[in-house]
């Protein structure tokens, strides 16, 4: 009984943190950003992709998710216009992703920039999920 209480009493004194705010995330830690799909069109890390089809196909898409296309010049695109996936899929793509595709519009893109592809979709926590695809390099 004397280990309960003494146990009881360091878990009370955990949580009184002298301040009336509650913890912004109660029970769980925001998760990092995480890699749940794969990039089908362009192939991540490819080199001199042309910017003719302006599209970005990914695997495993969030439905509701814009995409976020980070240049290294620090300019940043968004893409939320979710179009059917052609078929045939364009070049160079991954035909070894398997699963389900999604395929987005995107604007056009500038030459000899490399591009970083995530997306987060807001969920019923204030975390959301967020996703990084992969990165490629235009001509």
């Amino acid at each position: 009984m004397k280990h309960l209480v003494i146990v009881f009493a360091i878990l009370l004194s955990a949580c009184s943190s002298g301040t009336n705010t509650p913890p912004s995330h109660i029970g769980f830690a925001c998760p990092e950003v995480e890699m749940i799909g794969n990039m089908v069109y362009p192939i991540s890390g490819a080199t001199g992709v042309v910017d003719t089809d302006h599209l970005i196909i990914v695997s495993a898409g969030l439905q509701s998710a814009v995409l976020t296309l980070s240049a290294t010049s620090g300019q940043t695109l968004t893409s939320a216009s979710i179009i059917p996936v052609p078929n045939p899929l364009p070049t160079p793509n991954d035909p070894s992703v398997l699963g389900t595709y999604q395929a987005y519009r995107i604007p056009a893109l500038a030459p000899a920039t490399t591009y970083t592809i995530t997306s987060t979709t807001q969920t019923s926590t204030s975390c959301g999920t967020n996703a990084f695809y992969g990165s490629f390099t235009t001509l």
